[in-house]
């Protein structure tokens, strides 16, 4: 395509006679999302696939995996739909000087869509036009502390997801896809993020990095540092565990924080949920989704209250024991209801947990702060509320 070797009408005949070809492989859902995704003979240049609704919503972007959600402006799907339906095959179109080539096409649900290639989708192309983000859920992103709001979390998403299918169709859940990435929102905060994925680890959406693992199947890449075991599989395993799910416990770096190491144990919770659908031929069919989060396990602390007493002033007091290995216990007071952030900083400054994060009500508090899989040395913990800074040394002995 790229070197006017061939028409798009090609290109889009040969990529259907490839995906049948590999179409019974349970994974190949997986493979054709990561081709598709990344440079190589359906994805070259400026020449890629795209799938989309009859609404507009993106379910596929070849070139920019983040744009998936979106919904393109009425008049670039007018054109799409009118090429697609043109004939069974679809039929190439112009817009606005861009060759492309549409044909009608259908979701994991069965549902219809439309398929385009050599059509640029660009941001600019995009509307305004998402899921209105549901009130907050019980327990938020940022509330997760422990496994007992994991759970919840975990449970709350699925919840909405599900309303979401029933209510308003799969529509509706592709375009939920930029709330639950959204850091400002209820559904992402710091390590702790939503996906979604089947029985095979295909993942159809990931709420921190899409560009890695969005599409694809990476079952047998992810290894736990410490026993070399796959971790995808156990994590399927553990949400098939039981109907409410289960939780798995690993070591794995994340190379997209620095303050993380593979000496963090991580937690997720996984559930299953079994997706009843009609496929175009008129057959009933089912798909078994996965959703799940996870959180570091040493920033899993709890935030207790030491007694009923108001305190008369805000403060923050030395931990205890000082120096320590490698836990130590932090206790701090706030003489009103109001947003706190408990943090821990190396000398240069740089942060490396996240103890406490949200509304307190006034009382005293006790924190409990384990300093594995951190160097020895000398720590900063910051703890800052609307009105007031404090900040206290504490050393890790190794």
């Amino acid at each position: 395509m790229e070197n006017d070797e061939a028409d798009l009408t090609e290109f889009v005949t040969d990529y259907f006679t490839y995906a049948l070809q590999i179409s019974a492989s349970p994974l190949a859902a997986g493979y054709l999302g990561c081709v598709l995704t990344h440079e190589g003979p359906w994805n070259y240049g400026s020449t890629y696939i795209a799938t989309m609704t009859p609404r507009g919503t993106l379910v596929l972007h070849g070139k920019d995996i983040l744009l998936s959600g979106g919904v393109v402006d009425s008049t670039m799907l007018q054109t799409v739909s009118a090429a697609a339906s043109a004939a069974q095959v679809g039929s190439p179109f112009d817009f606005m000087g861009d060759d492309g080539y549409a044909v009608t096409y259908f979701n994991p649900d069965g549902s219809s869509a439309f398929l385009t290639a050599g059509l640029d989708i660009r941001e600019s192309h995009l509307v305004e036009d998402a899921v209105a983000p549901a009130p907050a859920p019980a327990v938020t992103a940022r509330d997760v502390m422990d496994r007992k709001s994991l759970k919840a979390f975990v449970n709350g998403a699925l919840d909405y997801l599900v309303e979401l299918y029933e209510t308003e169709g799969y529509d509706a859940t592709l375009r939920v896809k930029r709330i639950f990435r959204d850091t400002t929102g209820h559904w992402r905060h710091g390590p702790t993020y939503l996906f979604v994925m089947d029985l095979t680890g295909y993942t159809f959406f990931h709420g921190a990095f899409p560009e890695k693992y969005e599409l694809q199947a990476p079952t047998e890449t992810l290894r736990d540092a410490v026993t070399d075991s796959l971790i995808l599989p156990q994590i399927i395993a553990a949400a098939a565990s039981s109907e409410e799910g289960g939780f798995v416990t690993y070591n794995f770096d994340n190379p997209d924080d620095d303050t993380d190491s593979a000496d963090i144990p991580k937690v997720t919770f996984a559930r299953q949920y079994e997706v009843t659908f009609t496929l175009p031929d008129g057959n009933p069919a089912s798909l078994t989704a996965i959703v799940g989060a996870g959180i570091y396990e040493t920033r899993v602390t709890s935030v207790e209250p030491v007694d009923g007493e108001i305190p008369t002033a805000f403060a923050l007091d030395q931990n205890y024991p000082n120096p320590f290995n490698p836990s130590t216990t932090i206790e701090f007071a706030l003489d009103r209801a109001q947003t706190i952030t408990l943090t821990v900083h190396d000398i240069l400054g740089r942060q490396v947990r996240v103890l406490a994060d949200g509304v307190q009500p006034a009382g005293r508090y006790i924190v409990s702060f384990d300093g594995s899989g951190l160097a020895g040395g000398t720590y900063l913990y910051v703890l800052r509320t609307e009105q007031n800074v404090s900040a206290k040394k504490m050393t890790l002995l190794k």
